[in-house]
């Protein structure tokens, strides 16, 4: 079994979610559940911190964007911090670099959430 490393950190309605380790086969379910219960129980603002993440599948691909449609029709959305670059080339390769807001920092990721 593959393991995901998550820990949830909320701030009033925005979730940061930091992830590690590889997001791929039998950790996917683990990655969508702890995604889907931030957006029923916290709020319409996840942000992703990617920094550790060492693999991420097309399943895990999957789970992102259905989650990112979900809260684009209820007015939130993904952002995605401290993506590694092998993360996003993977996102480049698959043009979701287009759909996600990539961010260098947690910070600049809030700081963009109170200006909007």
């Amino acid at each position: 079994m593959e393991h995901v490393q998550i820990t949830v950190e909320t701030q009033g309605e925005v979730s940061l979610i930091k992830l590690g380790g590889k997001i791929i086969g039998d950790a996917v379910p683990e990655f969508e559940a702890t995604l889907r219960d931030q957006m029923a129980e916290v709020g319409l603002q996840l942000i992703l911190d990617m920094q550790a993440v060492e693999l991420l599948d097309s399943t895990g691909l999957g789970v992102l964007v259905g989650c990112y449609t979900s809260l684009r029709r209820r007015g939130g959305g993904i952002m995605l911090t401290y993506v590694p670059p092998h993360i996003k080339e993977i996102l480049q390769l698959t043009r979701l670099n287009a759909v996600f807001d990539l961010y260098e920092s947690n910070k600049e990721a809030l700081d963009a959430l109170k200006g909007s």
